[in-house]
Order: structure tokens, then C-alpha cells, then sequence
């Protein structure tokens, strides 16, 4: 009964203080944030979009590895801009906070908290969470089935969340398995979820610290961080793996990508030059790494690029 009574009288506060604050927003303004809203849901489906297509250009011999690391990072790093573009304009926008607003929604969810979870039993998201748990423990390619759906889905968030609760579940069975770790930072990051990718593929690394496919998703992700030392440190890396692997087509190839997005134009000079030596002249992607290189030094000779 006492329970019921808080709840009762929580809702009652918020009844009185919310509305004043709520319809102080004005139609424009509510008008504004529906756009950029569906701005960000379009973006998000574009780069959904993309990959698939490049992944279906891979798979029917039409672009090579290389070819398919370069655009990869183009999209991303394209998308990536935009996405953080407009939400800073939603953030600018709706950056009005209300001392007394956010008292009562603390209020509300520490009243709220224990006497729901009291009365519930349980958070909503477990009896989901424990369907996955049979799945995962009664079917070995069930996780494997969750990556083709979320394939032919065009990466749909909802079956990337669920993809990555399995993964999860997956992880608490097996808290040692790289492979469950590496691919868990890989849907974190196909969520644009930077840092929880960042610290499950560190986890990975600590795990295999030799392992060249985690060490260069790892540097491949914290080249699209914000933090300007993760970005120099994906380069460290990446040159690690050159050094340890010196025959390593893909590594030269990124570091080449990923210094020219970081404006080391030098470098990345010297990186597809290197990538060059140990490619045939006939492969696919030569012609574009050379052009990536002509572009590399008119951008040292401050010229204009030409579009490609």
C-alpha cells in the first residue's frame, strides 16, 4: 500500500511541475527537431545502405579488399562527419536545461526505481534477454544466423541490439573467447558506438595481443574517435602490425587511409608508395592508390584536388 501511495504522489508532482516546462517549447522549434530527427534516421540508413552495397561489390569480385577498405573509410568517415554535424544542432537547440526539471526527473526515477522493480519482479528487458540465452546456449549457429539477418536487413538497429545482447551473453559463457570480444566491438561500432567498440576490442587485444585482425580493427576504430591521441595511437598501431607483418598488404593500405585523414600527407605518402612495392601493377586497386597519392602531394603543394 505504501508503495502505491509514492507512486501516486509522484505522479501527482510531476502533473504540476512538467506541463509549464513542456509547452514551453514552441511548434517551430518542435518542427525543427522532427527534421533533424529524420535527418539523423536518413543518414543512419544511407550508411546502413552503403555498406551492403559495398560488401555485395566485394563479394562478386567487382572491388578487391583494398578497394573495399578505402571506400569503407570513406563512407564512414563521411558519415560519421554528418552525423556528428547534426547532432550538435539538435544538442544546440535543445540545450535549455531546468535546474527544477531535472530535480524532479531524479526524483521520479529514484522513486520510481525500486518500488516498479518491487513490484515487476524484474527489469522488462529480461524475459528477452533470457529467450536469447536459450537460443545462444541450445544453438551454435544462432549468432551466426543474427549476422545474416542483420545483413540482409540493411544492418536494422533492432536486430544490431539484439545481435549484440547475444554476443554479450555469449561473452559471459565464454569471458576469454577473442572472437566473441572482437565481434562485439564490431557491432558497437556499426552502431556508431565508438567507445564501448574501442573497450571491447582493447579487451580482445588484451586477450591476443598478437593478433593482427584485432589490432587493426582496433586502430581502425580509434581512427574515427574524437580523441586526438586514440587517432595517433590507431597509427602506432597499425605501424606495429607493419613492423611485426612487413608483407601485410591491408595494414600499409590503411595506414595510408588513415594518415591522410589525420593530414600526414607525408606519411601517407610513403605508406601507399610502400603498398605499391608489394602489390602486382595489375592489381584492380593500383591505379587508385596512385591516384590517392597524386592527390596526397597536391594537397602538400596546396593545389586544388580533383574530384574522382
Amino acid at each position: 500500500m505504501m508503495i502505491l501511495i509514492v507512486i501516486v504522489f509522484l505522479i501527482v508532482v510531476l502533473a504540476i511541475l512538467i506541463p509549464p516546462f513542456y509547452f514551453v517549447k514552441s511548434d517551430a522549434l518542435a518542427k525543427v527537431s522532427h527534421s533533424l530527427d529524420n535527418r539523423l534516421q536518413q543518414l543512419k540508413q544511407n550508411y546502413q545502405f552503403e555498406l551492403k552495397e559495398l560488401r555485395r561489390r566485394k563479394s562478386v569480385g567487382d572491388i578487391d579488399e583494398a578497394e573495399y577498405l578505402q571506400l569503407q573509410s570513406e563512407i564512414k568517415s563521411e558519415i560519421t562527419s554528418s552525423l556528428e554535424s547534426t547532432q550538435k544542432e539538435k544538442s544546440s537547440m535543445n540545450d535549455r536545461p531546468s535546474v527544477l526539471m531535472a530535480l524532479v526527473l531524479v526524483i521520479l526515477m529514484a522513486g520510481l526505481a525500486l518500488p516498479i522493480y518491487h513490484l515487476t519482479g524484474q527489469p522488462s528487458y529480461v524475459p528477452e534477454s533470457r529467450n536469447i540465452r536459450q537460443f545462444v546456449l541450445s544453438d551454435s549457429h544462432y549468432i551466426e544466423g543474427l549476422q545474416e539477418k542483420a545483413y540482409k536487413s540493411n544492418e536494422d538497429p533492432k536486430v544490431l541490439y539484439r545481435l549484440l545482447l547475444a554476443i554479450r551473453l555469449q561473452i559471459e559463457l565464454k569471458p576469454n573467447d577473442v572472437k566473441s570480444w572482437l565481434e562485439y566491438g564490431r557491432v558497437y561500432s556499426r552502431l556508431g558506438e565508438t567507445q564501448p567498440a574501442i573497450d571491447a576490442l582493447s579487451k580482445a587485444r588484451k586477450l591476443d595481443p598478437d593478433n593482427v585482425e584485432v589490432q587493426l580493427e582496433l586502430a581502425q576504430t580509434m581512427a574515427y574517435a574524437e580523441d586526438p591521441q586514440l587517432k595517433h595511437h590507431a597509427i602506432g598501431l597499425i605501424q606495429k602490425v607493419i613492423k611485426e607483418h612487413p608483407d601485410h598488404q591491408g595494414a600499409r593500405f590503411f595506414l595510408g587511409i588513415t594518415a591522410y585523414q589525420q593530414g600526414d600527407f607525408n606519411l601517407a605518402i610513403d605508406a601507399w608508395e610502400d603498398f605499391l612495392n608489394v602489390v602486382k601493377p595489375s592489381e584492380k586497386v593500383a591505379p587508385l592508390v596512385k591516384e590517392r597519392i597524386a592527390q596526397a602531394k597536391r594537397m602538400l603543394a596546396g593545389a586544388p584536388i580533383n574530384p574522382h
